[in-house]
């Protein structure tokens, strides 16, 4: 039996499912709406949302966009807008 998905997926989660490196894998969870939990300095932990996560992954890949660049030219609030904008959402 597999053991489902969360919700909120950690920046480990997102490196296990998706099979990219710590760095890109931390960039892209502060670029995406996260929560943070902990405190700074002592182990402080990003969640993003699984269907947010999805949502970029599945958007990069209908574009044929390197996730590496999205970590260097997008802004949090770009990206967001890049993200809704594959939706048809304003």
């Amino acid at each position: 039996m597999t053991t489902p998905t969360p919700e909120l997926l950690t920046v480990n989660d997102i490196r296990k499912l998706s099979g990219l490196g710590r760095n890109l894998s931390h960039d892209l969870a502060r670029l995406m709406p996260h929560l943070k939990v902990g405190r700074a300095g002592l182990g402080e932990r990003l969640l993003v949302r699984r269907d947010d996560f999805d949502r970029l992954l599945l958007r990069a890949s209908q574009e044929r966009r390197d996730l590496l660049e999205l970590v260097r030219d997008f802004t949090p609030d770009d990206l967001q807008a890049w993200m809704n904008a594959g939706q048809g959402v304003n």
